[in-house]
């Protein structure tokens, strides 16, 4: 279903040429988000980049949009694609494609502790803000094979106090988890609770 070119931006065709100028009189968009801006489970034309061509299309605007988003990025991933690959074609609009849930994702640096599943198990490059200047961390991220180790051991990684989504306290050793169907009922009961409000963007 998903196609891209070389830069990994999706395309219908992933042996299509995308100049890095625009050609004359045709209106350039960038759109740049999360898995709703990629287009996660949906056809390449289904996708909301396509669909705004075709609305600007009608309108007699010549348009092109170039779409870069990403499943699973915050906004922080999101300019980091900018800066090192987006600017590079060109365009005369750029779009972030906002999910208010990704505002979370911006103070996590280690998957594990925000999504439970495993379905990103990776690391996360965030910025934090000193004396009103965004500076980013944990640039470049640690590899896959140093994941296991850093997490076991998260105290003492250098990061660790700028991950919002871990707290100490969770993972000290009680008497009543000693019993494991205990544990397993408090976790999901807790990770539901958490999932919720996420994504009503509430503070868990």
């Amino acid at each position: 279903m998903y196609k891209y070119n070389k830069d990994a931006i999706r395309t219908n065709d992933r042996e299509a040429v995308i100049s890095r100028i625009p050609a004359e009189g045709v209106l350039r968009i960038t759109i740049f988000g999360d898995s709703f801006t990629h287009g996660n489970d949906v056809p390449f034309n289904d996708t909301w980049g396509v669909l705004l061509e075709r609305q600007l299309g009608k309108a007699g605007i010549h348009a092109e949009v170039l779409n870069f988003g990403v499943g699973g990025y915050g906004m922080d991933q999101s300019l980091l694609r900018w800066r090192q690959t987006g600017y590079l074609y060109e365009p005369d609009v750029v779009i972030f494609g906002l999910q208010v849930e990704n505002i979370n994702r911006n103070v996590n640096l280690a998957r594990t502790f925000y999504f439970r599943e495993p379905v990103i198990p990776f690391f996360n490059p965030r910025f934090v803000l000193e004396q009103g200047r965004l500076r980013p961390i944990n640039t470049p991220t640690p590899p896959p094979e140093a994941i296991m180790r850093i997490v076991s051991h998260f105290d003492i990684w250098q990061n660790s106090k700028h991950e919002v989504w871990y707290d100490p306290g969770k993972y000290r050793d009680r008497l009543l988890f000693k019993s494991k169907l205990i544990s397993f009922v408090y976790a999901r009961a807790r990770e539901s609770l958490v999932s919720k409000k996420a994504w009503n963007g509430e503070d868990p």
